[in-house]
């Protein structure tokens, strides 16, 4: 033991100026400055398959969250992960305000606008541990991996994710055959579960201050 003492399990991150400033730039350019409510979807995973949501249910919340709360969507991808966040956009209805697959992103970039973010919707992945530094509503899908092994304890995360029995395996791709079971853990979770997740956590922003202070004030 090294006799030090936990203060704090907050994650926080420093921001450079220069891509505090490119943010708000291109959230200008793509109509996102007159702050309406962001939502950011992280379809990628650079584990594997096992950790992907699929991309039509992801562009399925996406336009309900745009019908239903008048949302602006980002598709976010790193450089690697521009078809997935291609074939989010092709399945959306609606168009995204802004998507990554037709512009290289930094991570400068993604740590800043993850700051002007209300809520990620993401795979388990680091995004994830961004999102909780920026302060972001958070929800992640869990498919292959352990949230207990992943946990960082942060009350605006919410967690989604099907209890069955061959999760979590930790293995990049599924292991099942194709069938029924193939990827079952992902496939079980439903569009539904995560609107409703998101949902929530918007609410929650828009709920002024006072409001979220009186369940402590003294009677």
């Amino acid at each position: 033991m090294l006799g030090a003492h936990c203060i704090s399990k907050e994650l926080s991150l420093a921001l450079e100026p220069e891509y505090e400033a490119a943010a708000d730039s291109l959230l200008s350019r793509y109509g996102m400055d007159d702050d309406p409510p962001i939502v950011m979807l992280n379809p990628g995973a650079s584990f594997g398959t096992s950790k992907m949501w699929s991309a039509e249910r992801y562009a399925a919340v996406a336009d309900a969250l745009i019908e239903r709360q008048g949302v602006k969507i980002i598709i976010n991808a790193a450089p690697a992960e521009k078809r997935i966040a291609h074939w989010v956009a092709r399945a959306m209805r609606h168009e995204p305000a802004l998507s990554f697959a037709d512009r290289d992103n930094t991570l400068g970039l993604l740590k800043a606008l993850l700051g002007r973010t209300d809520v990620l919707i993401t795979n388990d992945t680091g995004a994830r541990h961004i999102a909780a530094a920026a302060g972001a509503g958070i929800v992640t899908i869990f498919g292959s991996t352990d949230p207990e092994w992943a946990r960082i304890d942060y009350p605006r995360e919410r967690i989604v994710r099907e209890p069955v029995e061959c999760s979590p395996c930790q293995q990049k791709l599924c292991p099942r055959p194709a069938g029924p079971d193939y990827h079952k853990c992902l496939e079980r979770v439903q569009p539904e579960t995560v609107l409703a997740a998101a949902e929530e956590l918007l609410d929650a922003t828009r709920e002024p201050e006072w409001a979220r202070d009186a369940g402590d004030a003294p009677c």
